[in-house]
């Protein structure tokens, strides 16, 4: 889960629209004037306006695995910021809380990125999409994980 996963047009090139057409085309040209003249930025401004449906459909993704006793794992994925500090902090500790409080299983992979040396950015072909060197360090990490007696939260 990546904090793009938060945006349910923009990220996804708008191929929603092939699928779900808006219900008013006036009401979408506004809600993104709007959107452009908020304060927040895009990452911030989608996590606000759909954390309470993503929330539901981790909630219902992770019942429909446990009813089939299957497990089920969130893997959060930073979002690769050019920030010095990084600005999304707040909203993984929020999705980690949220987490926590349904007893769904997740790892948050921030921490394996952060003290490498760098921006987020170094590790990333763009704001999503890790490179090489990501990927490396998400394998490493993984590879830590299964092989300790460490569950994830």
């Amino acid at each position: 889960l990546c904090l793009n996963d938060f945006d349910y047009s923009d990220s996804s090139g708008e191929k929603i629209r092939y699928f779900q057409k808006p219900s008013s085309f006036l009401l979408e040209r506004l809600e993104r004037l709007r959107s452009s003249w908020s304060e927040r930025d895009f990452v911030e401004y989608s996590f606000e306006r759909n954390r309470s449906k993503v929330y539901q459909q981790l909630e219902l993704m992770a019942n429909l695995l446990h009813s089939k006793n299957t497990g089920f794992l969130v893997v959060i994925i930073p979002a690769f910021s050019e920030a010095d500090r990084y600005p999304y902090q707040s909203l993984h500790q929020e999705l980690s809380d949220f987490l926590k409080s349904r007893n769904i299983a997740f790892v948050d992979t921030l921490p394996w990125f952060q003290g490498k040396g760098g921006t987020l950015r170094s590790f990333s072909l763009d704001l999503w999409h890790p490179n090489t060197e990501g990927h490396r360090i998400l394998a490493d990490g993984f590879s830590r994980l299964l092989s300790s007696d460490d569950t994830p939260h």
